[in-house]
């Protein structure tokens, strides 16, 4: 029982910090008419969070290093707590308003650095608990998909929880406080003794060493960067492109549902499809096969949303959520096979990965930000995005190479 309870509560620190994320990412519109700022700063406070994530899986793999699956875990998701700072900033009378903005993205950027960790850790954490187990698949499927369950409370729930808690900094205050009541669990749930995970630091520096010099990592990142953005322009830049270009044509209230619905959809498929993915890794699918399958549906889902109107963004929900899911299963399992049983191991892999995967999106992001700015249009941002998932499965040739 304890270990389900563990995977739980590492399940739910994730989701409430992805629901945290998306909720800003829902509300761009609405934060910078507030606070005076263009786009580009408004995407700043949820891209912040990405941006953190750059640095966070790399302290992640540290912290597992010097302090231990457990411990690394519970300092490092601790740093999402500073969410809490958010319900206050209004009681500091003392902080000249020009200067809000400034501490808000300090405050989203220590949330991001917790989030980093608490997603590096979702599949050492299964891997742990569910060692030699035929569920270990399931759960890791299930503990990646924690974001999207999270994304599906801010889709359906934002405006009413928002109005709800007086406002959308002190509805971050309250997703900082319920990480904290998380994290206490975490000590007593999660309370097997353990080694520092890396044991001696001369094998841990060998571990680290064939991590950063692994090809199956770095073809990883290089192949994930497209479907990464994709996901990540369908929950911020769409969600822009819904309640600022098409909301002129099919008005307020029907931007705000379509919002919710095409991100809820996408999410839905998502959660359920990794099952399908599972049942294919088990029949022996190669993963070379399904990653460039992937690729040409998200490609086809970019283009719906492009030329398919309000129609043709519901078509893109169901085509990208079902690519993801079938992704997920043979994407998360490659640092887990490499690892030969050793969390620490795929704790490394996992950390390089989002890492440099975060760096890159957190580009990505901003360059589609600036493109709406100087373009007033979210379009040539989607074309962007197509080019990159077009030439990215080209990265399968190193993962390739080092899996034969």
């Amino acid at each position: 029982m304890r270990k389900y309870l563990a995977c739980l509560i590492a399940f739910s620190v994730y989701a409430i910090v992805s629901t945290a994320w998306f909720t800003t990412s829902m509300l761009l519109k609405p934060i910078a008419e507030e606070l005076g700022i263009n786009m580009q700063q408004s995407t700043l406070i949820t891209n912040s969070i990405v941006l953190a994530k750059i640095f966070g899986a790399a302290f992640a793999g540290f912290l597992f290093y010097k302090f231990g699956l457990k411990w690394g875990y519970f300092i490092g998701s601790m740093f999402i707590s500073f969410g809490a700072v958010m319900g206050y900033l209004d009681k500091l009378t003392f902080i000249k308003p020009e200067y809000v903005y400034y501490i808000i993205v300090g405050v989203r950027f220590f949330t991001g650095l917790g989030s980093a960790v608490a997603l590096a850790a979702l599949v050492p954490i299964a891997q742990k608990h569910f060692a030699n187990d035929k569920k270990l698949g399931t759960v890791i499927s299930i503990n990646i998909n924690s974001n999207l369950v999270g994304s599906l409370v801010a889709f359906w729930f934002t405006f009413q929880i928002v109005a709800w808690l007086g406002g959308w900094q002190n509805t971050l205050a309250v997703y900082g406080y319920l990480n904290i009541i998380l994290l206490v669990l975490w000590i007593f749930v999660d309370s097997k003794d353990e080694r520092p995970v890396l044991g001696d630091k001369k094998q841990g520096f060998k571990i680290l060493g064939e991590t950063l010099t692994s090809k199956v990592m770095w073809g990883m990142i290089l192949y994930y960067l497209a479907p990464l953005l994709f996901l990540n322009s369908m929950s911020l830049h769409v969600v822009g492109y819904i309640t600022g270009e098409l909301k002129a044509s099919i008005g307020d209230e029907a931007a705000k549902n379509l919002t919710r619905y095409v991100l809820s959809l996408i999410s839905i498929v998502a959660v359920i499809t990794p099952f399908v993915g599972g049942w294919l890794k088990k029949k022996g699918m190669s993963f070379k096969k399904v990653f460039v399958f992937v690729n040409a549906i998200l490609i086809l889902s970019m283009l719906n949303v492009i030329f398919g109107g309000v129609i043709g963004l519901y078509v893109a929900a169901i085509l990208g959520g079902s690519a993801f899911g079938l992704l997920v299963p043979f994407l998360f399992a490659l640092p887990m096979e490499m690892s030969k049983d050793k969390p620490e191991f795929a704790g490394y892999i996992v950390s390089g990965f989002w890492s440099v995967s975060f760096a890159i999106l957190f580009v990505n992001n901003q360059l589609i930000a600036y493109i709406y700015d100087n373009f007033k249009t979210y379009i040539y941002g989607f074309w962007y995005v197509i080019a990159l998932l077009a030439i990215s499965p080209l990265a399968l040739k190193l993962i390739s190479k080092e899996t034969k």
